[in-house]
């Protein structure tokens, strides 16, 4: 190998004649399977995550004659090899040829004693000492040659002590080492999980392994009469440089793409009902030919168009397959002319790409005694629908024996790819046009993409003449073929891709906005508890004054500032304390007449236009007390005053208090009311969330209740009445 390659693979290269090496057998008994049991035991603790197994030789003809490909040669096949299905599988035979091996090689039970059948009498009793008293299969069989990949998974998959049993049999079997190893060579498979008989289709082997088709040595596909059924055109859908655009296409095909976006697919405008030609790729081969009923057909019709299913042998059988299938449609001269059934043909083998071809009925321009008007306007709307399909590829046939402009087919053309980006139009019979006429040159200019223009461009075809009956078009097919859907897919699939990308980018938004699953009654509570703690943490971090949530938002808004609860009560209370220090006194005591610009008994100017309070001047405010001492006077001493008093004047001026709490409480209500608007929103949304309701409707049942300030104020004040008996008992105690 080359060094790039040994950076990839490690070796392990086992000696059975140089004691001096790292890496060697006891002795020289079992061929490679010896050595392959004797890695796997030296290595079972730290075995990579892919392994091959391979002979000594590394490639040429005839020693490495069961090595793949054309130069057998060994390193081709590793450097191909996909690793990723070897993990995927666990096990694969590097052999996809299955000659020889496939289908009975191993029959323990059969025939007399031969050399060659020594193997299959000695594989009772090494299957004993393998798997014990499991029954012994009746037949054995996979490709030749016991060189295979197999991953680390896979191998651990049996226990240490079962490949050391299995090599100790090996070592001490007295069957020679042709026998032993051929026993051996028929066990891997086996060992590794897989079924007696483990024979991959051919080419489907090769297409997994190694990402190819193997078209040399590959014998024909045959049809169920061991005819042919191949035709170059097919071929050349598998060109070597189309076939990993093809397989691009083949991979969303198969995924099922084609439900959510356009495909590429071929049409073609010419038949009385629509013909669908289904090439698809299946490991068999099987050719089938059904009737797909109309929307129209009545249940009893298309239970008996659905009976309609055949066989088809080879191509030559198409015609009679079809006049068959007209009799079931009730295409007769004495009933209906078209009809909307579609007649399938499905081609399926491991060669085939997949594609579908479609031949609809041909345009009618006019009615007549066999052709109504309804079948005019049937055929048309049949054409417009497939001709709709954004990434089909339309063939426009136009006959040169009438005006091109009066053919329908150009007009619909046009309509459907306005920019003529995907019809291939296509002129018949030119050989009706007389020599140097109008007609002719009109027809040479329409060719030539001159008048009506597309990009795929007009093309002429003129069936052979007698005189060239045996000149073969075969190599102008398959080009002609190839180019046109190689073209047409390097267009598309840029666009292809750009649509998939989309709509996983919107299946992953769609998928986001659902959140976690909630399908349990314990995920949906799980969901509502996660709701109600975010909730609960709203909450806490407004009343404490921890705004780093972004549901609080720039506090430079108004609009975000009503969410911090604790900033506006903080602020509410700041304006009721300085409406208290200013207005919080029944009357107000001034030094000057109270009609005047005055000063407060604290010094600070007032103006008496903003203030409503009842005025008294500090004169007539102390003259009033000295008349209360008056009436107040107890068992005081002279000079002495009731203590009393002071609480009579403190009830007096405080009576505005009430009012400013009063409006103040409801100032903090408002405002925590105008947050729970938002809490409320915000809850509301997660709960539309949660049962995928579009409007508040689904949610009319939310219960919010109403706080009766007044109430709450009179609490607060019966709470922090003085207790005028508890004072008194504690001034005797004092």
């Amino acid at each position: 190998m080359s060094e790039a390659d040994s950076k990839i693979w490690q070796h392990a290269i086992y000696a059975v004649d140089d004691p001096e090496a790292l890496l060697r057998v006891a002795k020289n008994k079992g061929k490679e399977a010896n050595v392959y049991l004797q890695y796997i035991i030296d290595h079972y603790d730290e075995l990579p995550q892919t392994m091959v197994f391979l002979h000594s030789h590394r490639d040429g003809y005839p020693k490495a004659w069961h090595t793949e490909f054309s130069d057998h040669s060994n390193v081709r096949t590793i450097r191909m090899l996909r690793a990723d299905v070897v993990q995927r599988n666990g096990y694969v035979n590097l052999r996809c040829n299955p000659r020889p091996g496939c289908p009975d090689e191993i029959r323990p039970s059969r025939g007399p004693n031969e050399q060659k059948r020594l193997p299959e009498e000695a594989f009772p009793d090494a299957w004993k000492a393998f798997f014990g008293d499991t029954d012994v299969p009746e037949v054995i069989a996979t490709p030749c040659c016991a060189q295979f990949a197999v991953s680390k998974e896979q191998v651990l998959q049996r226990p240490l002590g079962s490949y050391v049993r299995y090599h100790k049999w090996l070592m001490e079997t007295d069957l020679p080492d042709d026998v032993s190893g051929r026993v051996m060579e028929y066990m891997w498979h086996i060992i590794f999980g897989k079924d007696p008989v483990h024979c991959p289709d051919m080419h489907q082997c090769y297409e997994d392994l190694y990402g190819t088709f193997r078209t040399a040595k590959a014998p024909a596909h045959k049809t169920m009469n061991g005819n042919t059924f191949e035709t170059p055109g097919l071929k050349s859908m598998l060109a070597a440089d189309s076939l990993s655009l093809v397989n691009v296409i083949d991979q969303l095909r198969s995924q099922g793409a084609s439900h959510y976006v356009s495909l590429p697919q071929l049409i073609v405008l010419c038949t009385r009902f629509a013909t669908e030609l289904v090439l698809r790729r299946t490991r068999e081969v099987h050719i089938g030919v059904s009737i797909v009923p109309s929307h129209d057909r009545t249940k009893e019709q298309c239970e008996q168009l659905g009976k309609f299913k055949e066989l088809l042998q080879t191509f030559d059988d198409l015609p009679k397959l079809i006049d068959k299938a007209k009799e079931a449609m009730g295409l007769t001269t004495a009933t209906s002319a078209f009809s909307n059934d579609v007649l399938r043909v499905e081609i399926s083998g491991p060669g085939r790409p997949h594609l579908t071809i479609v031949d609809l009925p041909g345009l009618i321009h006019s009615e007549n005694k066999l052709q109504t008007a309804s079948d005019v306007e049937l055929v048309q709307s049949m054409i417009r629908s497939y001709m709709a399909h954004k990434r089909t590829v339309i063939l426009a046939v136009v006959s040169a024996k009438n005006d091109y402009a009066n053919q329908i087919v150009l007009k619909l053309a046009k309509e459907a790819d306005p920019k003529g980006l995907r019809a291939l139009d296509i002129i018949t019979k030119p050989d009706t046009l007389p020599e140097g006429s109008d007609s002719e040159d009109a027809f040479i200019s329409l060719a030539k993409n001159e008048d009506v223009e597309f990009r795929l461009g007009w093309h002429v075809l003129k069936n052979r003449n007698y005189e060239m009956r045996y000149c073969s078009l075969v190599e102008r097919d398959e080009a002609e073929a190839h180019k046109v859907l190689l073209n047409q897919i390097s267009t598309e699939l840029p666009e292809l891709v750009r649509e998939i990308e989309q709509s996983i980018a919107e299946c992953r938004e769609e998928l986001e906005r659902l959140g976690d699953r909630r399908g349990t009654c314990e995920e949906q509570r799980h969901f509502l508890l996660n709701v109600s703690q975010a909730f609960q943490s709203l909450v806490k971090a407004a009343i404490s004054g921890t705004y780093k949530d972004s549901f609080f938002g720039d506090p430079r808004t108004e609009d975000v500032f009503v969410k911090r609860f604790r900033a506006v009560t903080q602020k509410l209370n700041l304006a009721f304390a300085e409406h208290m220090r200013l207005y919080g006194s029944h009357r107000k005591i001034v030094t000057t007449n109270a009609d005047d610009p005055c000063v407060d008994h604290n010094g600070r100017t007032q103006d008496n236009n903003a203030d409503h309070r009842e005025q008294v001047t500090r004169a007539d405010f102390i003259n009033e007390i000295k008349e209360l001492l008056e009436r107040t006077r107890g068992r005081e001493l002279p000079g002495m005053y009731n203590p009393m008093i002071i609480g009579d004047i403190f009830l007096d001026q405080s009576r505005p208090w009430k009012k400013i709490v009063q409006q103040h409480l409801s100032a903090v209500h408002e405002s925590a009311g105008i947050r729970e608007q938002n809490l409320e929103t915000e809850v509301t949304r997660k709960l539309q969330n949660l049962f995928n309701a579009k409007d508040v409707s689904t949610l009319e049942d939310l219960h919010v209740k109403k706080l009766k300030v007044s109430s709450l104020v009179e609490a607060l004040a019966r709470r922090n009445e003085a207790d005028m008996d508890k004072y008194a008992c504690s001034e005797i105690l004092d």
